[in-house]
């Protein structure tokens, strides 16, 4: 009887504990806006904005792959031209037009950028250690530089957004005109040349080789003066041309 009786107040005790469970989960109201106060604030939660930059960043890997090797020279005829992924047939032939955009929306690669601007915007507030600080955001200036690099080698003009997103509600917010291929070459070079500043010189790679660094930062930049030097026309005086970063 004893037993009985234990059994039963254990199956009241816990539907009275799952009941006050659902009754808080039912109270919790789903943020629409993005609060950098917690980030400012607590140091793990900016790591986490950091963190996160990276997964974003290994989880477009498919994206980069398709943007720069499917359109390259790499692959021998025969390779793609044969197999039933019509979107990598589509790359490798460069059979690319307005009407024919085998990667939609930008890529999902305006959901990185703004994954980087919140950051970009947020350490200089934040109570993390200075030199730590200046290195991950160095490293951020170096993705921001590689990810509209990859936007303007693929579409040209795109749109130019250096800001945060304050808002997840308002999704006008989010539209932006295209700019000249030009001004994302510009954005490009001065990020590059504020990651290189923010480096001071440290050519040191991280235990965990997955993290943007100074040499990373420096090959983009040759390749970025080249591109610009060459398919943009900007001739020898571009090739040339060596800013405050210089190797």
């Amino acid at each position: 009887m004893k037993k009985n009786s234990f059994i039963i107040s254990l199956i009241a005790i816990t539907g009275l504990i799952l009941s006050s469970c659902k009754k808080q989960l039912m109270e919790v109201q789903p943020p629409d806006k993005i609060s950098s106060t917690s980030a400012i604030s607590d140091p793990n939660v900016a790591q986490g904005l950091y963190t996160g930059v990276y997964t974003s960043f290994r989880g477009s890997a498919a994206n980069f792959f398709n943007l720069g090797e499917m359109r390259s020279e790499l692959w021998a005829d025969g390779i793609y031209t044969e197999a039933a992924n019509s979107t990598y047939l589509q790359l490798w032939t460069q059979n690319i037009s307005a009407l024919k955009a085998p990667l939609t929306n930008w890529a999902n690669l305006y959901y990185l950028i703004y994954q980087i601007n919140n950051v970009i915007d947020i350490f200089p507030k934040t109570t993390l250690p200075a030199a730590q600080r200046n290195e991950e955001l160095a490293e951020m200036y170096g993705l921001r530089a590689y990810v509209y690099y990859q936007l303007l080698r693929s579409w040209g003009a795109v749109p130019y957004v250096t800001t945060p997103l304050a808002s997840a509600g308002n999704l006008t917010a989010l539209y932006k005109p295209r700019s000249s291929p030009d001004s994302i070459m510009q954005l490009i070079k001065s990020d590059i040349e504020q990651s290189l500043t923010l480096f001071s010189g440290n050519n040191s790679f991280a235990s965990k080789r997955v993290y943007w660094n100074r040499v990373a930062t420096l090959t983009l930049k040759g390749d970025v003066y080249i591109w610009s030097g060459t398919l943009m026309n900007g001739g020898t005086a571009i090739l040339a041309d060596e800013p405050t970063g210089a190797l």
